[in-house]
């Protein structure tokens, strides 16, 4: 094989990757206390104690910027499992922050902030049973509060 074409070939190859479609897997279960983390795969927790089915997921791009943005709504399956769709440029190869929020009548809510996670990690969602403050996750923050919040 010709040695020239080899950077072509790897350089189409990221190309395809950061271009294909992304998702992210992972589980919601009932815990002590609410909170999301990304896990490895076969980490013991994603099997543990019993599925929240009906949780909706909620995932924002740059979630601590004004111009966040929803690019994924899911709701759990019967045994807790989820996949999120990442219709994102670079998603799975670029780092990108991401939020997630997930809700469920009946539980405390739970959210997260970490990097869009590469293949072969998955996203634990812990709930545990209860109901949020009043007031809490009701409506979108306006923009003069959000612009206050990041000062």
């Amino acid at each position: 094989m010709n040695t020239r074409l080899l950077p072509s070939l790897a350089a189409m190859a990221l190309l395809t990757t950061a271009c294909g479609p992304h998702t992210m897997r992972g589980r919601v279960v009932v815990g002590e206390s609410s909170y999301i983390t990304v896990v490895d795969q076969d980490d013991h927790r994603l099997h543990e104690n019993n599925g929240v089915a009906g949780a909706l997921l909620k995932l924002q791009l740059d979630p601590g910027r004004i111009n966040r943005r929803v690019i994924a709504e899911e709701t759990s399956d019967d045994d807790g499992t989820f996949t999120l769709p990442v219709d994102e440029f670079g998603a799975g190869v670029l780092e990108l922050e991401c939020g997630l929020l997930a809700r469920r009548r009946g539980f405390k809510s739970a959210e997260g902030v970490f990097m869009l996670p590469s293949k072969g990690k998955s996203i634990l969602i812990v709930m545990t049973p209860g109901r949020d403050a009043a007031g809490a996750y009701d409506e979108e923050p306006s923009a003069q509060e959000q612009i206050e919040r990041f000062k």
